[in-house]
C-alpha cells in the first residue's frame, strides 16, 4: 500500500505562478518597464521549456525556492533554484507491504538548474545539470579518467572523448556551432553573432592539470537600448548540450 505524505507546497511561489499567468496575459510589466516578480519567475520556466524541450509532456513538476540576503533590499527577485522532476522538491511516499514493513521512497529530480535574471526579466546566469539529458554522468566520469591519466597528451584526451561516445569533441568545432539552439536562446538574449568557439580541454593549476572538457562560445548581442552584451555560452561534448549562459559583469 502506498501514502503520499502531506506535501509541503509554498504558497508563495504557488501564488507568484498564478500572478505569472495574469502578468504575461496583461504584459507583465510595470509602467517603468521593470519585470515583475512574477514575470520572473514565467521567464525561467519559459527559459527551461525552451532550451531542454526532452522536459516536456512528462507530467514533472518543477520546484523553485529563492534565497537572499535577508539586509539587502532586493531590487529583483535573488538566484533561483530550479528541480524538475517526477513530484516536488522533498515529496515522499511510504509503502508498506503485506507485513506491514513500511519504507520511504523518494524521487529525486532529473533536472537541476540555477537561474538569475535581472530587474527587466532577461538573462544574467544559468547554470543546469542533468544525468541523462546533459550526459552529467558520462562527463563527471570522463573528467575523472582524464584526471587520473594526466600525462595524457592533447590528441590522447581528444580520442578518450571519441571513445567513450562525445560527438562533440575538440575536432569538431563546426558541428558545434551548428548545434547553437538560436532559436531557443534569442527570446532571452537577443539576437547575437558568435564572436568565438573553444573547446576547454585541461585547466592548469601549480598541482597539477584538472579536465574541464566542454565547448565555450563567446556571443554578442545588443539590449533594448542597442548597448552591446557579451555571452559565455557552454556546452557539454557528448550531445552538445548548453548547460551555462553567463552574461559578461561589465554588461550587468
Amino acid at each position: 500500500m502506498r501514502k503520499s505524505l502531506p506535501r509541503v507546497i509554498s504558497w508563495c511561489v504557488i501564488g507568484l505562478l498564478t500572478m505569472a499567468v495574469f502578468q504575461f496575459e496583461t504584459g507583465g510589466r510595470t509602467p517603468s518597464g521593470v519585470a515583475s516578480d512574477a514575470t520572473q519567475l514565467l521567464r525561467a520556466q519559459q527559459l527551461l521549456r525552451a532550451l531542454y524541450p526532452e522536459l516536456r509532456n512528462k507530467n514533472y513538476v518543477m520546484s523553485v525556492e529563492a534565497s537572499g540576503a535577508f539586509d539587502m533590499d532586493w531590487t529583483s527577485l535573488p538566484v533561483l533554484s530550479v528541480e524538475i522532476g517526477p513530484a516536488e522538491k522533498g515529496h515522499k511516499e511510504y509503502i508498506a507491504d503485506k507485513s506491514g514493513t513500511v519504507r520511504t521512497v523518494q524521487e529525486s529530480p532529473v533536472f537541476g538548474a540555477m537561474v538569475a535574471l535581472d530587474t527587466y526579466g532577461r538573462v544574467l546566469d544559468l547554470s543546469a545539470r542533468a544525468r541523462d539529458i546533459l550526459s552529467g554522468e558520462k562527463n563527471e566520469g570522463l573528467r575523472k579518467q582524464v584526471d587520473s591519466h594526466r600525462q595524457w597528451t592533447s590528441p590522447q584526451v581528444a580520442a578518450a572523448l571519441k571513445d567513450a561516445g562525445a560527438k562533440f569533441g575538440p575536432d569538431n568545432r563546426e558541428a558545434l556551432i551548428q548545434a547553437i539552439p538560436r532559436e531557443a536562446l534569442e527570446p532571452f538574449i537577443g539576437q547575437f553573432q558568435v564572436d568565438t568557439v573553444e573547446f576547454r580541454l585541461r585547466h592548469e593549476q601549480p598541482s597539477g592539470s584538472l579536465a574541464e572538457l566542454y565547448w565555450e562560445a563567446v556571443a554578442v548581442s545588443q539590449d533594448p537600448g542597442g548597448k552591446p552584451m557579451h555571452w559565455s555560452l557552454l556546452f557539454e561534448p557528448f550531445g552538445g548540450k548548453l548547460t551555462s549562459i553567463i552574461r559578461f559583469h561589465q554588461d550587468r
